[in-house]
């Protein structure tokens, strides 16, 4: 496998709506989840504490809720709730013959392993 190559990690059926599915493309691990009938594929770590998002759902809105703490994710842009930017690591993803594959990327060297973004900003409702 090299960067660039569309790697088969799973099955359509095995993605269920309401939940995840943890697989591993290259040396990272993925979280692939079903939104409006179509699958993103996200790391399978929350920046926050390293919680699997595989375990994690998706609300009506879009955004992949953490089960640990709660830290909510959308899909479609990777940025956290509350509008930081870059937060969860993004693969591009697509379904051929009710298989869905993923692009593997180049190994990650570049960060540390405790790496984290900055905490979210909250709009404060009780003004």
């Amino acid at each position: 496998m090299a960067a660039g190559d569309w790697i088969r990690v799973a099955t359509r059926a095995q993605i269920v709506q309401a939940q995840g599915l943890g697989v591993r493309v290259g040396d990272r691990r993925v979280a692939l989840h079903v939104y409006r009938d179509r699958v993103y594929a996200v790391q399978d770590q929350c920046p926050h504490r390293g919680a699997p998002l595989a375990a994690g759902c998706v609300g009506e809105d879009g955004f992949l809720a953490c089960f640990d703490h709660g830290w909510e994710y959308d899909l479609a842009t990777g940025r956290g709730r509350g509008g930081w930017e870059g937060c969860l690591e993004q693969f591009a993803c697509r379904e051929e013959d009710g298989a869905v594959l993923v692009q593997e990327k180049e190994p990650r060297e570049d960060w540390p392993e405790d790496w984290f973004p900055p905490p979210p900003t909250f709009d404060d409702d009780d003004d």
